[in-house]
């Protein structure tokens, strides 16, 4: 009987055996399947980042260019008028291309007059308001401010800060700065009357 009792566990050893092994090689396959994937995942999104990159730096380089020629055409249009413009130049410069609307070519005028003459209320105020008609509020705020800053009493700037703050949504500080612009002596009936 004993040697009848051999068989069947040597049968079930066997059996145990190839299960372990085909469990094993199907782990294997797995982990590689999964390392390949996790490799392809990586790959991608590096290629992915790399493209945004790289697209955001021609979108900068086609920007700086294009502010470059604005800036040249506006220098050889303030030299016109002096040999070394002055902000007030510039100043100048800005506003007729407020008045033609192209507020790009503005925002680098308002921008080389504040560079110009740090201390004078009219080119941050200026350069807030084509920031307002570009829809860029943050850095109309950043430059109104400046302007809040030079003049405090200043109402224009108090004014177009309003504005300003009622387009990013901030009702309280907008309705603030429109009562320190009336109380600046800026009339907002004029404003609306135009």
């Amino acid at each position: 009987m004993t040697t009848y009792s051999f068989l069947p566990n040597f049968h079930r050893q066997k059996h145990s055996r190839r299960f372990q092994t085909a469990f094993w090689r199907i782990l294997i396959v797995v982990a590689v399947i999964a390392g390949l994937a996790w490799w392809a995942g990586i790959k991608i999104q590096n290629w992915w980042h790399h493209k945004k990159a790289q697209e955001r730096i021609a979108r900068e380089r086609a920007e700086e260019e294009a502010k470059n020629k604005i800036l040249l055409a506006i220098q050889q249009e303030a030299t016109t008028l002096k040999e070394e413009p002055e902000a007030e130049e510039f100043f100048q410069v800005g506003q007729k291309y407020l008045q033609q609307q192209k507020y790009d070519w503005a925002v680098v005028a308002f921008e080389l007059a504040c560079q110009k003459d740090e201390f004078w209320r009219e080119p941050p105020t200026f350069l807030g308001y084509a920031y307002l008609q570009l829809d860029q509020p943050q850095k109309a705020q950043l430059a109104l401010q400046r302007a809040v800053e030079i003049d405090p009493l200043y109402g224009l700037a108090h004014y177009l800060l309003g504005q300003t703050f009622w387009q990013l949504k901030r009702k309280d500080l907008a309705q603030e700065e429109f009562k320190k612009a009336q109380d600046f002596g800026f009339d907002t009936a004029k404003i609306g009357s135009d």
